[in-house]
């Protein structure tokens, strides 16, 4: 399993696990592949019919939860280009819905997903609230802008003051410290 490398921007260049199953399978040392789930192999239309070509070419029977598939079935290969249809348009439509859901959240005032921009904190609901003790960080910086300062002399200027950055301020030894009461990062 490579994870979200699966996704539909997928090629075999950028898995290196399922690149060494194909090798394997064209050299016939691969007779069976398991896979939980259809798509787990790859969202890409393109990939997945590259796949099911060798697979079919080379006699490997891909086996599911619900049975097996030998794509030298008609039927068996109606199906599995069902499964991976299904599969592309359910990813499709859950990524149309998250990003549906975001917009909505943030017109609304609500940040999700990310660290609030230098200045501001999420309240309890998610919400952006001012946050003093950035504030007067932010304010300064757009005062040195306004100076004519660029982007390096700023940093030297806060690395020298000691200030942390956003993502260090909400991390111990590296890791992420989230309240979880209040959500706060």
């Amino acid at each position: 399993d490579e994870g979200a490398a699966s996704s539909a921007g997928d090629d075999l260049h950028n898995r290196p696990v399922l690149t060494q199953l194909m090798d394997r399978v064209l050299s016939g040392e691969v007779k069976h592949v398991f896979v939980y789930e259809a798509t787990r192999l790859s969202r890409n239309p393109i990939v997945s019919a590259i796949m099911n070509r060798d697979f079919k070419a080379n006699e490997v029977t891909v086996h599911l939860p619900g049975g097996k598939y030998e794509l030298s079935s008609p039927s068996d290969e109606m199906i599995a280009s069902i499964l991976q249809a299904v599969g592309t348009y359910e990813r499709h439509t859950t990524i149309h819905r998250s990003k549906l859901g975001l917009r909505a959240a943030y017109v609304d005032g609500k940040l999700t997903g990310q660290l609030p921009p230098l200045g501001y904190r999420r309240d309890a609901d998610g919400y952006l609230q001012i946050d003093d003790e950035e504030r007067e960080i932010y304010l300064q910086i757009v005062q040195w802008a306004e100076d004519g300062k660029n982007l390096y002399e700023i940093a030297r200027r806060l690395n020298a003051k000691g200030v942390p950055t956003k993502s260090a301020k909400h991390r111990k030894n590296g890791v992420r410290l989230t309240n979880k009461q209040t959500g706060e990062t």
